[in-house]
Order: C-alpha cells, then structure tokens, then sequence
C-alpha cells in the first residue's frame, strides 16, 4: 500500500541533507542558517561557470582547466578540475562573494564528494578544499593560508587525505587528522562539523541512503587548537602539480550549512 508524501518534512535534524535530499539541501531547514550548495550540473567552462554558485577561478603558475564530466549512471554534474604540464602549474576554484566573519561559525557542518579520476593522476599533487582566508592561495604545511578544510599532499606516492585546521605560517600553526582514506581511491565524502568546542571531522557513506539518509563516521578526536579567526571564504577545490604532468581531480558535490548564531 503507497504511502502519501507528506505535507511537510518533520522538525529537527534531517539524514542526508548533505546530499541535496531537502528544499534547503546544505542544511535541511526550512528557515534560518546558512545554506550553500553546488552539484555541478550542467556545462563547466573556465571562462564561465555555469553552477549554482558563482565560483570563480584563479590560476597559480600556468593555471587549471575546468570541464564537465560524466564518471558513472550514479554520478551527476562532475566537474573535472586539472593542470596543464607544467611543474607549478594549479589554481583554485572559489567564491568571493560569500564570507565566513571570524571563521567558521559554531554550528557550520561542511562536506565535499571528491576523487582523483586516476592513479597515476594521484601522484605527486598537492590538492584541497574547503574554507581559506586567501581565496587563490596555496595551502602548503609552511605556507601563510589560513584554512580549515581537507588536504592531500603526495610526494612521489599515494598519501591520505587529511583533515586540516590551520591558523599561521608553520607546520606548529596547524592541526591535523589523517582520515584514513587515500587520495587516489574512488569517490569519498569528507568534511567537518563547527561544535561549540572546536573542529570534528568525519567521512560519510551514502550507499544506503535511500533507507537511511547519510551515515556519517567521526574520524579522530575533536581539534581544539589552531582554529582561525579570520575571515574566511569557500573553496570547492584547488590543486598545484609537484611534477611536470597533468594532475586532475572531480568534484560531484560540494556543501555547507547550519543553523548558526546570528
């Protein structure tokens, strides 16, 4: 016997908001919070991003390319970010017209769908995401972004993805979590939760979202040091090569929301 849809989803947290299931996909509310959220549908050219938010491109070295791509039936709206052949060549994808005031507020959850589309492509990369205080700036261990976000730096070999808070110019400026999956596997959703204490991040699983919503995992303990305060702007994603190749990575969702203190 078929069921009604119901007049309107219930009150209080809603399983798999993050994957664009609700009206206010980022966060589930009907009112309130914040709410940003791109799935990247649709043509994504560098010279005009045809997306839900207005990103915009800025290039480190010789720069990136962006296009749309189509990995499985499961997948829709990818977009393909990757280098020229140049060592150095990179570049990130960002807003400017968005703005965290004194960093991330407590409340703020965030998570990005991300892969590398080959092994090979896997190796020797540096390759982020997430919010910055410099929208087209490098986010290397002894670098002077301040970010929170996830981070794979390969030298030569595979490495993992790593959850990263970061508040100064030394590798003693910032905090880490190894999240425990590499960067060159198939598609993982990881991201990070704003509590009233510090910084959790967490991978997710949608292979059962149709029955449960997104099941997600905290990985690590809570970072509670580090933690900018300056302001801070969305990056979907950015990458540099550490070789002379082409490096590339996909995106198929990017996401943050949150009931948050006005």
């Amino acid at each position: 016997m078929s069921s009604p849809y119901p007049a309107r989803l219930a009150a209080g947290p809603a399983g798999g908001v993050l994957a664009g299931n609700f009206p206010n996909p980022a966060s589930g509310l009907p009112i309130g919070g914040v709410s940003l959220y791109d799935d990247f549908v649709g043509d994504v050219l560098k010279a005009a991003l045809r997306t839900q938010l207005p990103w915009k491109v800025g290039d480190l070295g010789g720069g990136v390319t962006l296009v749309e791509r189509t990995s499985t039936t499961t997948e829709i709206g990818i977009m393909d970010v990757y280098t020229g052949t140049t060592l150095a060549d990179g570049g990130n994808v960002y807003l400017d017209s968005s703005k965290l005031i004194g960093g991330i507020p407590v409340g703020l959850t965030w998570a990005v769908k991300i892969r590398a589309n080959t092994t090979a492509n896997g190796q020797n990369v540096r390759v982020w995401s997430g919010f910055a205080d410099t929208a087209n700036g490098d986010w290397l261990i002894a670098g002077s972004v301040n970010c929170v976000g996830i981070r794979a730096i390969a030298s030569g070999a595979t490495v993992n993805w790593y959850g990263v808070v970061k508040d100064g110019s030394t590798a003693t400026n910032e905090s880490t979590v190894d999240l425990g999956v590499t960067y060159d596997t198939p598609w993982q959703i990881l991201g990070f939760r704003r509590t009233a204490t510090g910084i959790q991040f967490f991978k997710a699983d949608a292979s059962e979202m149709s029955r449960y919503g997104l099941l997600v995992d905290d990985v690590g303990a809570e970072i509670t040091t580090n933690i900018p305060t300056s302001d801070l702007v969305p990056v979907a994603v950015g990458l540099r090569n550490a070789t002379a190749a082409l490096k590339s990575v996909w995106l198929d969702f990017w996401a943050c929301g949150g009931a948050i203190p006005r």
